[in-house]
């Protein structure tokens, strides 16, 4: 139950991503700047006594600082409008100077504004709910890991304005629209597959059936479930599901785990499939990975998801990286793995066809998120799941993922203190550690921070 497995299948092979740290690697380990490692307590404290009412917590946009913004900002108008009227004077457009420079750290851009990294004051200067609007290579993604210790941070990156439009339009209407009370569970198990083997059988199953006493998902909320488990799991499946063309029909909060597809360079279309979420309709590890088996943005055609929130449990299901964080080049040099960084186009395509935010993995995703200690550990993903289904915010639902990354920090740090004397730590205990670590930290939050269910 301990081993740590990634949740993604490369194409080339159709078998698992490298779980093995090459010795290469290990050189590179190090603690976390990006972490805020005395961050074990609730950031919120007194500060905020609610933090589901905008005019307590603010809510503010974030933009690259060089960057002209006026079509953006056109495009987003009535988002940026109701926000405004929810937020009142703890409303901000964050642009120009007040931007994001480039090379900024999350520090610098705080304490241009005399801030640092302690529980959050909105009426300060930077309110709670932070929504980037920009690519990882305006606006890096370990700003966004840092910046959402404390704050609650989501991020928007489109390829057209006329995306950046349908998604404020929808996520405006969607505020004030009741949600459907249901709740969807995905989740793959693929022969010879110990991850979603893993994955099925510890944290979906238990969430669908109850266990451990915990009811079924949806139960204490009054929320309808709509199970697709294992050899369910289509891709014919999951589209009627995203449809409403099956019985119950479109929940408004779906959780899949499934393995992400990971594309190389080589493929022209990288851009458009890396984080494709693959079906049950593939057989089994080492098998030919075909369009079929897996779903990309394209595959989602003209359905509607307004008011959907999505979280995914895979590989590369938000995002990836341009160098491969686990792996090095023969000359120890970064292995490339994108030309730069993305956000993943399946949960662009969602948002712009009405998703409120989704919920995915930069870079790959592991099971440490639901083993550990001998047992399965779903309380994270449930706590998650429940908070969202109450109708909390999604950026204050997710806080929990960053206390134990702030965590695992610590606990990364005592290893390598402990590695600095010959035989104390293995290689093995190290990148277990390291990977933990990383784990926790890579899920983000694609939308606005602020969007919730309306129950």
């Amino acid at each position: 139950m301990d081993k740590l497995l990634p949740l993604g299948i490369d194409a080339a092979t159709g078998d698992l991503l490298p779980q093995v740290i090459p010795p290469s690697v290990l050189d590179s380990i190090d603690e976390d700047p990006d972490s805020v490692q005395s961050r074990t307590e609730s950031h919120l404290g007194a500060a905020i006594t609610d933090p589901n009412d905008l005019a307590k917590a603010g809510w503010c946009v974030l933009f690259p600082g060089t960057k002209d913004c006026t079509d953006l900002k056109a495009a987003l108008k009535p988002l940026l409008d109701m926000r405004a009227a929810q937020a009142g004077g703890l409303f901000k457009i964050l642009e120009k100077d007040l931007g994001y420079q480039p090379g900024d750290t999350a520090e610098q851009w705080l304490r241009r504004r005399h801030l640092d990294f302690h529980v959050v004051k909105p009426s300060a200067g930077v309110p709670y709910y932070v929504m980037i609007v920009g690519s990882p290579e305006e606006i890096p993604f370990e700003f966004q890991y840092k910046l959402d210790s404390y704050w609650a941070v989501g991020r928007i990156w489109f390829e057209t304005i006329g995306e950046y439009a349908a998604y404020a339009s929808k996520a405006a209407a969607a505020d004030s629209a009741p949600s459907v009370k249901s709740v969807a569970v995905v989740a793959t198990r693929h022969l010879a597959d110990e991850a979603t083997q893993s994955l099925h059988d510890f944290l979906a199953a238990p969430m669908v059936k109850g266990g451990g006493g915990d009811p079924p998902l949806g139960s204490d909320n009054g929320f309808a479930l709509q199970p697709l488990l294992a050899a369910d799991a289509t891709k014919a499946n999951i589209l009627d599901l995203l449809g409403g063309k099956r019985q119950g029909g479109r929940p408004s909060l779906i959780f899949s785990g499934s393995h992400g597809v990971r594309f190389d360079q080589t493929d022209a279309d990288q851009r458009l499939k890396q984080g494709a979420l693959l079906c049950a309709d593939f057989p089994r590890r080492g098998s030919t990975v075909d369009p079929t088996q897996y779903i990309t943005e394209k595959d989602l055609g003209d359905v509607v998801l307004d008011g959907l929130i999505y979280f995914f449990f895979a590989c590369y299901s938000a995002g990836c990286p341009k160098s491969d964080t686990y792996d090095r080049l023969p000359d120890r040099s970064e292995k490339p793995l994108m030309d730069a960084p993305i956000v993943a186009r399946l949960p662009q395509g969602l948002l712009a066809r009405g998703a409120l935010a989704v919920i995915g993995h930069i870079d790959r995703a592991w099971t440490y998120s639901f083993v550990g200690a001998g047992a399965p550990q779903t309380q994270d993903f449930r706590f998650v799941l429940d908070q969202l289904m109450g109708g909390v915010r999604i950026g204050q639902a997710m806080d929990e993922f960053n206390r134990r990354w702030a965590v695992l920090s610590i606990s990364l740090s005592e290893v390598i203190q402990k590695r600095q004397i010959p035989g104390q730590v293995s290689d093995d205990d190290l990148t277990e550690k390291w990977k933990a670590r990383n784990d926790a930290r890579n899920y983000v939050i694609l939308g606005d921070p602020a969007a919730r269910l309306n129950v």
